[in-house]
């Protein structure tokens, strides 16, 4: 089984808009890389994700 080297990077952003005292929206994106190189080879492995959310809250 060969060695491998795995650089990891990400970011998340996030906000969110009042639309009244009690309500609002909020927005998040994502992703994330995983680099996978094998040391004895020249082969590499990526993987990678991205994710998203919207929504709406209201407190009663």
């Amino acid at each position: 089984m060969a060695e491998t080297s795995v650089k990891s990077r990400g970011f998340q952003l996030s906000t969110t808009y009042d639309l009244s005292k009690r309500t609002y929206v909020y927005a998040a994106v994502g992703q994330d890389k995983n680099v996978a190189a094998a040391l004895t080879t020249t082969s590499t492995a990526d993987t990678k994700r991205t994710g998203y959310a919207l929504g709406l809250v209201h407190n009663f």
